[in-house]
């Protein structure tokens, strides 16, 4: 069968399922995107990261079968898919396409053990490792592959021990995906004893993640309880030299980047100095630089903890002077007092220190504050646990009415505020912690 007839047979599985996109958040091909996604969580992944990983890794097996016209996906274009989808509706369009996929499961299915060659261990008296696995011939797939403590040749008994395996291998892959959140929510809430179990496995799955995932855990009332709760012999913060090498030098920009560009072209002048604090290393002013004249008189500075700092100063020592003229660096928060524009776009929440704090310190106060990727909700504050990947760091969401009303207090008013429809925070077990979306801001000192 042709990969077009195969595509149009897989279109049609989810034909009932509405795009929820619109505009340029269209630009990728809907159903290139399910067959993506689905062919990452066959590969264990995890969320919208994984998704684009695999894309980018697999770019060449998925042109084989995939137009990709718009290049590659990111993750961002992943999260706004799945976070927007109707669940109802995705449940029965992935029901259909699973009864469609079982009219093709057909023919023989073989089980094949084999011994891992010099696995064993005389010390300690551990037998060599054992894999079995279910192949299937017709689909050229393997089913499910597990290991066990000793050769199990019976038939009945390797059927069993692979049927877990790949009943818990597909149950993982959807208790800890944010994108099934809706099902599982409604899972748990009829079945507690998978509640007790997703706990557990999230908590694992989170202590070991090592790679720049958007997972959170837990929430407490303050900074200082949320640092007592990070896992054992985890890195804590950004101020190591493993959290100030994993993010690139640029970022591919997205819609809630456009507000913060609008408003630097509307306020910035000849001499222009701008602030930007947590901007790790000086990731915003590259990635805003094809879209912002810079003038010539323009002083850009990065402030962040002294590891990124040392590190984003080594960078720049071996690029060109002329390529970032504008681009200082910093790690002394007095430098802002000098700055006319005050920007802090997803760092806030890092940090122990309110934004009201780190003002008041300040000898002259900047004239704008411009802030994006907050995350704000109408509750009480909390502090919730981040794994970004080489450490795992505190995370502050703030009550919407202190933040403004902080701020407020030191004689500044509001100019202009826009949604961040795709920054989210999604706190597992605690679903009145969830900040479907962030928020950008901008203020004028009176």
């Amino acid at each position: 069968m042709s990969c077009e007839k195969v595509l149009d047979q897989f279109s049609a599985c989810w034909e009932c399922l509405e795009d929820p996109r619109s505009g340029n958040a269209g630009l990728h091909d809907f159903h290139e995107l399910l067959v993506i996604a689905l062919c990452a969580v066959l590969c264990s992944g995890q969320g919208a990261v994984d998704m684009a990983l695999f894309a980018k890794a697999k770019g060449p097996f998925l042109r084989g079968f995939l137009k990709l016209e718009n290049g590659v996906p990111s993750h961002d274009t992943f999260s706004r898919l799945f976070r927007n989808l109707v669940p109802e509706q995705f449940r029965a369009s992935f029901q259909r396409f699973m009864a469609k996929f079982f009219e093709h499961c057909q023919g023989v299915v073989t089980i094949d053990g084999k011994v891992l060659r010099r696995s064993f261990d005389r010390a300690s008296g551990k037998s060599a490792l054992h894999m079995v696995s279910a192949w299937g011939c017709e689909q050229r797939l393997v089913l499910a592959q597990t290991a066990t403590a000793k050769c199990l040749w019976n038939g009945l008994t390797c059927g069993i021990h692979l049927s877990e395996a790949l009943m818990g291998r597909i149950a993982k892959s959807i208790l800890l995906s944010p994108q099934c959140k809706a099902g599982v929510d409604w899972l748990e809430d009829h079945l507690p004893l998978l509640k007790k179990w997703h706990r557990f496995e999230y908590e694992q799955h989170f202590e070991r993640v090592y790679q720049w995932q958007r997972m959170f855990f837990g929430a407490w009332p303050s900074f200082e309880v949320a640092e007592k709760a990070i896992p054992v012999g985890r890195t804590a913060g950004f101020d190591h030299l493993e959290t100030a090498t994993f993010l690139g030098q640029k970022a591919n920009l997205c819609a809630s980047d456009y507000p913060v560009i609008y408003w630097l072209r509307e306020l910035m002048g000849p001499t222009t100095r701008i602030f930007d604090f947590g901007g790790y290393n000086g990731i915003s002013y590259r990635s805003y630089a094809p879209l912002l004249h810079f003038p010539d008189g323009l002083e850009w500075t990065v402030y962040d903890v002294p590891a990124v700092i040392a590190v984003a100063k080594r960078k720049q020592q071996e690029r060109p002077s002329t390529e970032e003229k504008h681009l200082r660096f910093t790690d002394k928060l007095e430098d802002a007092s000098n700055a006319n524009i005050f920007l802090a776009s997803g760092s806030l929440h890092y940090c122990k220190e309110t934004l009201a704090e780190h003002i008041q310190s300040l000898v002259t106060r900047p004239r704008y504050i411009l802030l994006n990727k907050l995350p704000l909700t109408e509750g009480p504050a909390f502090v919730t646990l981040q794994n970004i990947g080489p450490a795992v760091t505190p995370y502050k969401v703030f009550n919407v009415g202190e933040f403004t009303g902080e701020i407020k207090a030191l004689g500044y008013c509001t100019v202009d505020t826009w949604n961040n429809p795709d920054v989210s925070c999604y706190v597992p077990f605690h679903p009145d912690k969830t900040v479907r979306e962030f928020t950008g801001m901008l203020f004028c000192l009176e």
